[in-house]
């Protein structure tokens, strides 16, 4: 998909979380966690496909870019704080 820039075509991008059937809730936070490195990314399903957008999932929407960088989004209206958990051992 990365390539297609090469193609003459440099906006190209997924459907996060897929357009139908449904996904799992493991699938579409991993879908999520490689779309911002997409050129154009967007959550998008069907009609009839149940909602999936981040905040309807149980877990906590947080993943680590590498080792260093931990992304941790807020993600309920009007919040002006979140709540990060940090994987065990030493922290530099």
């Amino acid at each position: 998909m990365l390539n297609f820039g090469i193609f003459g075509v440099p906006m190209v991008g997924a459907d996060i979380c897929g357009f139908y059937p449904q996904p799992t809730e493991e699938l579409c936070n991993r879908w999520i966690e490689v779309g911002p490195f997409y050129p154009f990314s967007r959550d998008h399903a069907n009609y009839y496909s149940p909602r999936q957008e981040l905040y309807v999932w149980d877990t906590l929407a947080q993943f680590l870019i590498g080792s260093s960088v931990m992304v941790s989004p807020v993600l309920e209206q009007g919040a002006t704080n979140g709540t990060a958990l940090f994987p065990p051992g030493i922290l530099v």
